[in-house]
């Protein structure tokens, strides 16, 4: 168990740091939707946590972002990351896919 917690402990003063770099962070995601910009599925935080690792070289575990609302269209959406008492925002745009 003590264990768990340091490791929850060193994850979370990592993320810290890196919420500190989301600031100016835009991330780029290409889905599939119908003519009016609704997505066939919405955007899960595991899924925006890769493309913010492959993108912005910056990792934050999903359990620390929060969607205000399910990301369900194309467009810009903000992406809240919390760990404790730090919180950073972030860009999502969703674009068509062609």
């Amino acid at each position: 168990k003590a264990t768990n917690e340091a490791e929850v402990e060193i994850r979370e003063k990592l993320t810290e740091k890196q919420i500190e770099m989301l600031k100016e962070v835009k991330i780029v995601l290409h889905k599939k939707g119908n003519e009016k910009g609704h997505l066939f599925e919405k955007i899960h935080p595991e899924e925006i946590s890769i493309a913010l690792k492959e993108q912005a070289r910056i990792e934050i575990n999903p359990e620390f972002l929060a969607i205000e609302k399910p990301i369900k269209e194309i467009g810009e959406h903000t992406v809240i990351a919390k760990v404790g008492k730090n919180r950073g925002e972030f860009k999502v745009v969703v674009e068509a896919e062609n």
